[in-house]
């Protein structure tokens, strides 16, 4: 997997748009989801479409992206 860092303003549209790839190909990722301030957690349409991302909690956003193949 490639990985991108996401600035903060970006993270919601890109969670949006993850939803129409295979987690294989595409997924937002962050640190400090349910508390998880060590390990980058995959954040999901379906279930985080609700979360306030911009809550200094959430503390680093990364695409992870495998588009080539």
């Amino acid at each position: 997997m490639n990985k991108i860092n996401v600035p903060r303003f970006l993270a919601k549209e890109i969670l949006e748009l993850s939803q129409y790839f295979d987690d294989n190909k595409l997924i937002l990722v962050c640190k400090g989801y349910d508390e998880d301030f060590i390990y980058y957690t995959g954040l999901y349409w379906e279930d985080d479409k609700d979360l306030d991302l911009f809550d200094e909690t959430y503390s680093d956003f990364q695409l992870w992206h495998n588009l080539k193949n």
